[in-house]
């Protein structure tokens, strides 16, 4: 028994190799694992409250009030050309339109 012994002691040094730090994981497990935790597909119950507040008993429409904003349109400005300037009483119609205009002469 002792020859039987120390061969497989020879045996199992020489086919282990060194182990390092990092190789080494044991797990030991006595019993069954714990079971799932148990999952329940439902509704959430149903808690009876009194009922909300109510602060406006119709509804409430907010709407902003409408004011319009003066538009204030700048007069333009146009270059004449100094034939147009000299016939005015032929070319004025296209730039007035009848109403005034600011003029500037180069």
């Amino acid at each position: 028994m002792k020859a039987w012994m120390a061969a497989a002691s020879a045996a199992m040094a020489l086919t282990t190799g060194v182990a390092h730090a990092g190789d080494v994981n044991w797990s030991v497990t006595i019993g069954s694992p714990r079971p799932a935790p148990r999952v329940i597909y439902a509704p959430p119950p149903v808690v009876y409250a009194p009922p909300p507040v109510v602060y406006h008993p119709a509804p409430v429409v907010y709407q902003p009030v409408y004011q319009p904003v003066p538009v204030v349109y700048a007069q333009p400005v146009y270059r004449i050309p100094p034939g147009h300037l000299k016939k005015w009483h032929k070319h004025g119609y296209k730039y007035g339109y009848g109403q005034p205009r600011g003029y500037y002469y180069d």
